[in-house]
């Protein structure tokens, strides 16, 4: 069983994403002993420990490096297969793509029925829910920042007035988000300043640090008004200064959710209007 490898072949998607696809393989292939390569991984390796030094993800990480953790080559490969529709033993494609709802395979046995010695996989959809959640802590463990993104954590950290204080990170997302979904999520300073205010008022005893991960530079007044801080916008920081947290809140995003979902962080995913009113908000995403 263990020769069996499933090739992630295609980007779908940016880094959250990217890490949704890849923990459920990585928990169906602790479960049943396959092995996972991930060229389309290939952008994020950098941010984590275990992936650095491979210019591809895997799973098991002690597996060998070969051609198809190449990006070009197997993407290559995964279209001919499915031009071909070839399903053999040997060689097959997994194919879940578009806005289709998640493909959820909890409780099947067809992952091992259908998984050849090769298969390749095509869009971002696939789920095992169950098999994510038994096999969490693993999928955590193989999700570390590397050792820069850590020195980092540590020195932001210490940077703050008072590092002891609760510190809760305000993800802000308005670059792609002016226009995706007809700017559904794309939210004014003004309500993401208010929503700050209000988590600040949850705290009525005690002060709290607020850090603001933005992909757009925030205007002075709104880093007045709150008193927020700001990372260096640096991807990896952003993504782990997240997963560090006391409590996040950010629009609704596989970016934050992840981040909150490996560090076991409660989120609360904002709207437009609501405003936090109580700390019970807040929870720890299950996937």
């Amino acid at each position: 069983m263990g020769s069996r490898k499933v090739i992630i072949s295609e980007k779908c998607g940016q880094l959250g994403n990217q890490l949704i696809l890849f923990s459920h393989w990585i928990a169906v292939a602790e479960e049943h002993q396959l092995v996972i390569v991930n060229p389309a991984f290939e952008d994020y390796c950098h941010m984590f420990a275990a992936f650095q030094n491979r210019g591809s993800g895997c799973f098991p990480l002690s597996c060998p490096t070969s051609a198809l953790a190449r990006y070009s080559f197997s993407n290559r490969i995964a279209r001919l297969v499915r031009k071909m529709r070839l399903s053999t033993s040997f060689v097959s494609y997994e194919q879940t793509l578009g806005n289709t709802p998640d493909f959820d395979r909890s409780g099947e046995d067809a992952v091992l029925q259908n998984c050849s010695r090769f298969t390749f996989v095509l869009g971002w959809r696939f789920r095992d829910y169950p098999l994510l959640q038994k096999h969490v802590a693993v999928i955590r463990q193989v999700f570390r920042p590397n050792a820069e993104i850590e020195d980092y954590l540590s020195e932001f950290r210490k940077s703050l007035p008072t590092p002891k204080r609760p510190l809760v990170c305000c993800h802000i997302r308005r670059g792609d988000y002016r226009n995706y979904l007809d700017g559904q999520h794309f939210y004014d300073w003004d309500y993401y300043a208010a929503a700050i205010d209000a988590m600040r008022a949850l705290f009525p005893r005690s002060k709290i640090d607020v850090v603001v991960c933005s992909d757009e530079l925030p205007p002075e007044e709104f880093l007045r008004s709150t008193g927020a801080a700001t990372s260096d916008g640096k991807l990896g920081h952003d993504f782990f200064l997240l997963s560090r947290a006391d409590y996040v809140l950010g629009p609704q995003s596989t970016f934050n959710r992840m981040a909150a979902f490996l560090g076991e962080v409660p989120l609360l995913c904002l709207n437009g209007t609501y405003l936090p009113g109580s700390l019970d908000d807040f929870e720890v995403p299950s996937h």
